[in-house]
């Protein structure tokens, strides 16, 4: 994949993203959580603007190869997760794991480690690829330089 493929998927990806959070957002009366139902259209919002946003720096950065297939795969998998996230917990009432916007709600053990696993999994992929996005910009201009 070249640098411009990888910008135009995560743009691609942040479209697709925000089309489904505004979907979302009509689902929002009719969820067992309302309110991490907003959260999950509010979240989905917020992420695909951060995709959009990488796939618009993407031709700045100096990233290739296996590096970057892996940072456009972490970012757009940390993006759907932590949307996904929310959208299961509204619609099964989870909610121990986001204790805002799951409070007075509480779903099966099963349920409630479904959602948590999913948004775990979306932090933690969406911090190590805004990570490697600000790695590679700073490198870009020269800021911060990899071992040799």
């Amino acid at each position: 994949m070249t640098s411009l493929d990888i910008s135009y998927r995560l743009s691609l990806a942040g479209v697709l993203l925000l089309f489904l959070a505004l979907l979302t957002g009509g689902a929002v009366p009719h969820l067992v959580n309302p309110r991490m139902g907003l959260a999950a259209h509010t979240t989905g919002i917020q992420c695909a603007l951060v995709l959009i946003a990488f796939g618009v720096l993407w031709p700045k950065l100096r990233v290739a190869g296996v590096a970057a297939r892996l940072t456009y795969v972490v970012n757009v998998a940390g993006a759907y997760a932590l949307w996904l996230a929310f959208v299961l917990g509204a619609a099964l009432g989870a909610g121990r794991a986001a204790p805002i916007s799951g409070a007075g709600h509480e779903a099966s053990a099963a349920a409630e480690a479904v959602f948590a696993c999913v948004l775990y999994l979306g932090v933690v992929s969406s911090v190590v690829g805004t990570a490697a996005v600000l790695l590679a910009l700073a490198r870009a201009r020269g800021l911060w330089q990899a071992a040799a």
